[in-house]
This record gives structure tokens, sequence and C-alpha cells, in this order.
């Protein structure tokens, strides 16, 4: 392979890597900035629908009630399916299984947390995590637990990875852009700036004397 397909493609790589790196730091942001439980005011109340994620096979087939919560960069998608009892029109408890996932513009990264909730005593009986890391209440600041989601969704990781990668490179391109833009209106060298008034040809590439610097007539 030619050194500057090599090259390029090391380039591609690093820029990429660069948009996985902000992609996650920007999903992990919004998981902790997003308001408490108590505090989000955009929640939806569907009917009857599927689980969102994998559940034990005791659980029922299909939660009785689903809550939506969202803030920019976060989502909740919180399913209840009552513990099925022996007693007619009672429960002892609720399964919930809890899907977070975070990213922007698209949501990148999820994770799953499925617990047990008995009515007597209003505690957790059962709870596991998957690919979802706790920070509980009381750590540092927070008055509600904080959750990161660590699985990759599939197109939205790869697409927010090209986005913040693609943001990156034209971040950094975009200064020298337009330095050898206002040097070529200026007729001074792309490359040193040095002034090439007298040298430079309307149908013609000028070598600059400073620098040795091919300037095309054209950008």
């Amino acid at each position: 392979m030619p050194r500057r397909a090599l090259r390029i493609c090391a380039v591609l790589l690093l820029w990429l890597m660069f948009g996985a790196v902000v992609n996650i730091f920007v999903a992990s942001v919004a998981s902790l900035a997003r308001p408490d439980f108590d505090k989000l005011g955009s929640i939806s109340i569907f009917g009857e629908d599927e689980w969102r994620g994998t559940v034990p096979n005791e659980w029922p087939r299909r939660p009785y009630m689903v809550f939506q919560r969202f803030a920019f960069g976060w989502e909740s998608v919180c399913a209840y399916a009552h513990i099925p009892s022996t007693e007619p029109a009672t429960s002892p408890g609720d399964h919930t299984l809890d899907v977070h996932s975070a990213g922007w513009p698209l949501r990148s990264l999820r994770g799953t947390y499925a617990y047990t909730w008995t009515y007597r005593g209003s505690a957790i009986a059962e709870s596991r995590f998957l690919h979802l890391i706790e920070l509980p209440k009381g750590y540092l600041w927070l008055s509600w637990p904080r959750y990161f989601p660590t699985s990759p969704i599939w197109p939205g990781f790869a697409i927010d990875t090209v986005f913040f990668g693609l943001l990156g490179w034209s971040a950094v391109r975009f200064p020298g852009t337009v330095r050898r833009w206002r040097r070529h209106r200026a007729g001074k060298c792309l490359k040193c700036g040095y002034d090439l008034a007298g040298l430079a040809s309307a149908d013609r590439a000028t070598t600059c004397p400073e620098c040795g610097t091919l300037s095309s007539p054209t950008l």
C-alpha cells in the first residue's frame, strides 16, 4: 500500500478514535447532568407494551404500564409488571425493567436495570444491572442515583462517532483553510505568507522565493 494511503488511513483512524471518545464523554455527561427523577417534567405514559430488554423467564410476558422519561441526550423507559399472586386482584409487588440510553445527536449507549419491588416493606427484593454502572444516591452531590450505560446502540454509536470525528477534523482544518484563502486573495504564499506581488502570474504557478512552495493561480 502506498505511503500516502497509509497516512490517510492512519489519520482517519485517529479521528474516528477521537470521535468515539467524545461520543462516550457526551453520553456520560448527559447521564450525569440530567435532572432528578422528581424534576423531570416530560413523562409519557403508554398502554401495554413489549419489554424493551431481556427479562427473567418467570416474569409476565407483557408489562401493564410503561413510563418514558427524557432529558437532553438521555432517555429512560421504565416498564412495570405485577408479581403473580394466588389471591385474586392482589399482587405482592412489581417487576420493573428500567432501560437507560444516552448520547447526542442520537442515542449511542444503552443499559438495563431490572429489579423486583415488594409493596410490603417498600423494598427492592432482587435487582440486577446489565451494561449499566450505578452512582448511588449520596455519592458526591447526588440526591438521586445516576446510571451510565455502556452497551453500544447501533447504528447510533457509529453515527455519533463519525459526527464528532468530522466536527473535530473541521475545527482543526477550518482556521488553516481560512488563512490560505486570505493569503491567496492577498497574492501571498499560501504556506509562509510571503508577498508574491510582481512574481505571481494569472496563468501559471509561482514558486515562493522564501520557502520554495509552488503557489497555484487558483486556490
